[in-house]
This record gives structure tokens, sequence and C-alpha cells, in this order.
């Protein structure tokens, strides 16, 4: 099942769930590539909303924007530290004062330098409210950043940013956060050069990065996207010529064309087809947890006893429902954040997280059931996620002798609509992936007070300073216990119900080698990609 979830900026816009999803297709490489190869790499990947990458909120449009660009950092595709890429060093001595110096040389596809003003300029263009950008609240760290929202844009550059010289500058940050390195390979930090500013709209259908790969031609929706290397990049060269993203009418359509020998990587083989895929591919089948976590979230307008949330979660056969239906494609959650971020700790979750029917429903009657004895689960018919929410359903329904109807909703977009909902009281299916590989961006956004993306109402004093502490905290040690007390909070008050854990299914013809893919956001390394006997 591909994702075409939408990466949600922090603790403003909307969050999303698992998406059936599509993909992409390209052409020939051109004069500037220099990469060995035969012919583009074929990768299938859905059409993307926006290209831009201060736009770009979903899963489609970042992989191509990872191909064009090249932030401050990247992130390892095996522990998903942030690596220094576009930077040369990030430093602070109090998490709120940053320095970061640039790598000299760099280019955009354009031949105009990267330098420190480019940064400042493209940072003060994401975050003022004029410009509409998608992502721009994962700058609202930054001082500066709220009297810009305040005045709706008539301050037009962030207070925190200071050009010290043409490779380095600074960043204050409206108070400390101990994650602020890491969140700088997200696409909402991208260098953008003077013509991005000058004519928005064509810098998004033909974006002008600093990557290893550029456009080979102007991009126009539910067509091919065409990338060839580009020569003049600083960082790992990459090793073939050109990528053809190569859009499809479904995700089976995708699979039988990787079969064949049309397409090159799958990302997502869908479900269905997994338990068939190393031997349908020879075992060319690379599986890996990703940082998705599927939840059954709970308002607290209609759930508002944490026993009984609990109750619910322990009457979910985690394991039945992770075999049978996802087929593979997940596995039962023990803690409230996923495996693949630092931070986690295996079974913290404890016995709520483990399926007793009895124990569940011993528990749910004590605590006085619910009004109506009924339990509602919202989900939409475009995503793929009813035949899973309807066996948490029955399975709720069989344990505790409750009424559990799935509420649907047509569209992915009437989803988010009724999430958005501040009188909302159903309960509802939910997945979140992390704008950047972060412990403290797997809780905050979803749990904190007054973000937009807390659709259950959850609110802690307990949580907010436990989370705060963590951010303030000098010491990465100091700052990961402060976030592992958050958990803890958070796991015992269980606003949301961990249920799975997403894996990472991709498969890969025999026509490419050393393919490496990310756990967070199924990023594909583009780098290290190799045509087979190059």
């Amino acid at each position: 099942m591909t994702d075409t979830r939408k990466r949600v900026p922090q603790r403003t816009v909307l969050a999303v769930a698992a998406v059936l999803a599509a993909s992409v297709t390209a052409c020939s490489g051109s004069a500037d590539s220099t990469a060995s190869g035969s012919g583009p790499v074929k990768i299938y990947l859905s059409d993307p909303t926006y290209l831009a990458p201060a736009q770009a909120n979903e899963i489609n449009g970042i992989q191509v924007d990872n191909a064009l660009f090249t932030g401050l950092v990247t992130y390892d595709t095996s522990t998903l530290e942030p690596v220094l890429a576009n930077a040369a060093s990030i430093t602070t001595t109090n998490n709120s004062v940053w320095t970061i110096k640039l790598k000299p040389g760099w280019t955009f596809h354009n031949g105009a330098p990267v330098t420190a003003q480019s940064y400042i300029d493209s940072w003060n263009y994401v975050a003022n409210p004029k410009n509409g950008q998608n992502n721009a609240s994962l700058l609202d760290r930054i001082k500066g950043y709220q009297a810009m929202a305040d005045g709706h844009g008539k301050v037009a550059t962030l207070s925190g940013l200071a050009k010290v010289d043409d490779l380095t500058f600074t960043v204050t940050l409206a108070s400390p956060y101990s994650d602020f390195k890491r969140m700088l390979g997200a696409t909402a930090f991208f260098p953008m050069p003077a013509a991005a500013f000058a004519d928005p709209d064509k810098f998004n259908r033909q974006p002008i990065g600093n990557g290893p790969f550029r456009m080979a031609s102007e991009w126009q929706h539910n067509q091919p996207i065409d990338l060839t290397a580009y020569a003049g990049y600083k960082g790992t060269k990459p090793q073939v010529d050109a990528i053809e993203f190569k859009p499809y009418t479904s995700a089976q359509s995708a699979y039988s064309d990787l079969l064949a020998g049309n397409l090159d990587i799958d990302p997502s083989i869908p479900a269905p087809s997994v338990s068939g895929a190393k031997a349908q591919l020879d075992g060319r089948v690379l599986v890996k947890p990703s940082t998705g976590v599927y939840y059954i979230g709970l308002p607290a307008t209609t759930y508002d006893k944490a026993a009984v949330r609990q109750a619910i979660s322990m009457a979910i056969d985690r394991e039945t429902i992770a075999s049978k239906i996802l087929n593979g494609t997940a596995r039962p959650a023990d803690a409230i954040v996923s495996p693949a971020i630092s931070g986690y700790q295996a079974g913290s979750c404890g016995e709520a997280c483990q399926y007793d029917a009895a124990a569940a429903k011993a528990k749910f009657d004590a605590a006085g059931g619910l009004p109506g004895n009924k339990v509602q689960i919202m989900t939409d018919l475009s995503s793929g996620a009813k035949p899973w929410v309807d066996a948490v359903c029955q399975q709720i329904t069989n344990a505790l002798s409750v009424k559990c109807e799935t509420v649907t909703k047509p569209t992915l977009a009437n989803f988010l609509t009724a999430l958005a909902s501040p009188h909302l009281t159903t309960g509802f299916r939910w997945r979140w992936n992390t704008q950047f590989p972060s412990f403290e961006n797997e809780l905050q956004p979803q749990f904190a007070c007054k973000s937009t993306s807390n659709h259950s109402g959850y609110c802690s004093t307990t949580f907010q300073d436990q989370l705060s502490a963590g951010e303030r905290a000098a010491d990465p040690a100091q700052a990961q216990q402060h976030f592992t007390d958050a958990a803890k909070t958070v796991t015992t008050d269980m606003p949301q119900i961990p249920l799975f854990y997403s894996n990472i299914v991709a498969g890969f013809s025999s026509k490419v080698t050393n393919v490496k893919i990310s756990a967070f956001d199924q990023l594909i390394d583009f780098t290290s990609l190799r045509r087979s006997g190059s």
C-alpha cells in the first residue's frame, strides 16, 4: 500500500493518514549528466500536489524534492541521525542561538551560488504568511516568526536570522530547542534561488534546486516527472544518469509493471501482493520498519476516562489484524512511538497494548463503560484503511459487548475536514509520520494542547512540562529522558491507542542494485542507487 499521506507542518497544519497511491515516470539523460548507467531508473510514485519544497507536504512531492535539493542535513538511512550535507557545521552552546556554516562551491541548477543569504531569503519567504507556503509553520521556532504572523506579513524578515559572511549565518530561536539541528533536513528548510521568488508558479512546475538531480522538463500534473543528473553537484555524485517517476492508475498496476520489467523500484508493494513478492521478484524485496504509526484516536469529549480508553486498547488483537489483513505491511505496536525513532522503548505501552478480552471487559465495566454503550471509529473510503478499522470494531464489540460502528467519509478531504472540527466526538483512525526523525516530533504535534494535529483534544500540564523540559535541555541524554517521561504520561492517559507500526515493503527489478530506502518517509537514497553491472 503506497502512502500518499501529507506531512504535517508542526503545530499548525492538518496531519494525515495512510492512503493507497500511484506514481511517476521520466526521460533520458541530458547533456550535463555525468553519472554512469543506461537509461532512466523508473520509480513508482503518485502524482504530487506540489514540487516547490516549502509547499510539498506529502510523500510524493517530498520524494522528488529530495532528488532535486540537498538541505543543510540529510538523514542516515539506517540510524535516521542527521548527517551534515550542504552544511559544514551546525553548532550551539545553549540550544537558542545556532551558527550554521555552509560548504563552499555549491550552486543551484541555474549556476547561482548557494550562500548564507540564499537560506535567509528562503526562510523569510517561507515564513511570510503573504506567500501562503504549506510548510511555513516548521519555521515557527525562529525568533520573529510570531511577529511576522501577527502582522500578516507586514514584517518581512525574521529577526532571528543574521548573516555573518557569505557562507555563515546565525539562527536565534524564540526559546531553546534541543532538536533544531534534526529539523533542518525537512523540505521547508531547503535553499531556493532568487528565481523561486520571482515566479513561484513556474518554480513549482520546474524547481531549481541544489541537489544531485535537476528537472529535465517542466512538470505537468499526472504526467511523467523527468530528472537528470546535475554535473555541478558538490555532494556525493549520483551513479545513474536519470530518474523517471512513472504514474499509474493503481498500486496493483504498478506492481504488475515491476514484475513485467517495466518499472525499477516500487517503494510500497500493495498488501495483497506482499506474501508472494519475494518469490515473484527472486528475493529483490526490501522490508524494514518505517516511522509511521497507526492509531485509533479517542476524543476526550466522548471517551473521557483513561481506564475506558485502556480497555478499548486491550480489546484489540493487533497480531491477528497485522498478519491477516495488513499482510506484513505493519506489525503490532507496543509503545506510543515508532521503533525506527531513537529513544523508543520496547514494551513501554505495557498491558494496555496487549490483547486480553476478559481483562478489557473487566476494566471497561469497572470504569462505568460508555454512554449509549457505543463506540464509533471514523475513516475514509479512499485510504484502504476500512478493512482493518472494521476488524478493530468487530473485536471491540466482541470483547466489550458494545456496539462498534465504522463511520465512513467518501474521500480523504472529507475525512480531514471532519477531523478538523472542534466538536469531534467520534473515534478516528490515524497515521502519524514524523516531519523529521525525532522522538519529540512523534509526541508534540499529536498531543500538545493547542496543536492542530491533536484531534483527540488531549491536554495535560504534566505532559507539556515534560516536553518543554526536553526542548530546553542542553544535554541530549537529559533531553531524551524528559521526552521519555512525556511519552510515559501520554501512554498512561492514552488519548490515542497505538495499534501498528508500518513497514516499508519495497521491490526492485534486476536492472538496479544498492537500493536504499529510509525508514523516514520512504525516501530513496538516489546517490547510492546503481544500474546492475555499472
